[in-house]
């Protein structure tokens, strides 16, 4: 789970880029997001559902099979 400051530095993408790609990933089923307050400030947190964790290893596996040349 990470909040959304923690992906923006990870990322280095801008704010809205980053917020419409978190909108995509979660419409698509692959991330959830939770949002609640913290010294109330408003904070949201984002984490990879199974589907999502299972799409990306086989696009890891899949990427793995084109670099090999078995694709």
């Amino acid at each position: 789970e990470k909040k959304f400051g923690e992906i923006k530095e990870i990322t280095g993408a801008t704010d809205g880029n980053l917020s419409v790609n978190l909108s995509k990933m979660e419409a698509g089923g692959y991330i959830t997001n939770r949002k609640d307050f913290y010294n109330k400030k408003p904070r949201t947190r984002y984490k990879l559902t199974e589907f999502g964790i299972e799409s990306f290893r086989d696009y890891v596996e899949l990427l793995g099979s084109i670099i090999s040349g078995n694709k």
